[in-house]
Order: structure tokens, then sequence, then C-alpha cells
């Protein structure tokens, strides 16, 4: 969808420069100047109006897949590979699956917190918070952190 993108913005660079050059074939230099101007300023509207929407709804899909990616237990170079078939190029493509690992990631922790504070407030039990924690795969160095954590918010 990048890949359209970048030709809907070649074809219309071509189709307003080619009409400026046909429109202004005649008249003089000055003449020629003042619409190279408007030219460019209708490049750019036109531009914002039918490119912009198309790359936003590219980049939209390539997080929305490489999010389902991560989630699913994917890992980086499955994301990088997902957003080089949408059309980034390889430093592009490193830079949004790292941004939405991390992303991802918080999303993550902040829903087995929430849950954990959840299981806290109803039996007041640390171990089972810290059942719950294991059963997640929350590191053991983590653990006890993440229980104090859990039992402060509590209070």
């Amino acid at each position: 969808m990048i890949g359209f993108a970048k030709f809907v913005n070649f074809v219309l660079a071509l189709a307003v420069f080619g009409f400026l050059r046909v429109a202004t074939a005649e008249m003089g230099t000055a003449a020629w100047a003042v619409s190279l101007a408007v030219a460019i300023i209708a490049f750019y509207l036109l531009r914002a109006m039918l490119v912009s929407p198309l790359l936003k709804s590219a980049t939209n899909k390539a997080s929305t897949q490489i999010i389902q990616h991560f989630a699913g237990g994917g890992d980086m170079g499955g994301a990088i590979k997902i957003a080089k078939r949408l059309g980034l190029n390889a430093s592009e493509a490193q830079n949004v699956a790292a941004e939405h690992k991390d992303a991802l990631v918080r999303e993550i922790a902040d829903r087995i917190l929430k849950e954990a504070r959840h299981r806290y407030e109803k039996r007041k039990d640390k171990d089972e918070v810290r059942r719950y924690l294991q059963e997640q795969g929350v590191p053991e160095k983590d653990i006890e952190m993440a229980v104090d954590r859990v039992v402060e918010e509590s209070k």
C-alpha cells in the first residue's frame, strides 16, 4: 500500500508539473515563475488530500499486523518482514516493529498488574498474587517488586 501511495505521488507530480509546462509554454519567464509557485502549492495540497490518507491507512495496517504478530508470540524478525511486505524499508521496518513491541509489552504488563491487583483486593492474599504472576511468566527477580506494587496500589 505504501508502494501504491508512492506511485500516486509520482503520477500526481507528473500531472501537476506537466500541466504547468504545457500551460506556460508560450508565456514569458515571469509568468512561468509565478505559475511554478502556484503548481508547487497545488501539488502539496493535492498530495495532502490524496497521498496522506493512503500512507495513514498503510501505517495503520502495518501497526495492526505487527501488534497481532507480537500478541501471537512472534519475534522481531517476523515483525520486520511484515513491515517490509507493506512497503517500508529495512530501517523504517525495524523502528516500527520496535515501537510496537514496546507498546504491546507495556499493555500486557498493565493488564497482568490490573488482574493481580483485582485478585489481591478480592482475597488479600499475597501468595495468590505471587502464583498468578508466576503463571503469567513474570521473571522471578521481578515478582517481589510486582507484589509490593500491587499491595501498595491496593491501599
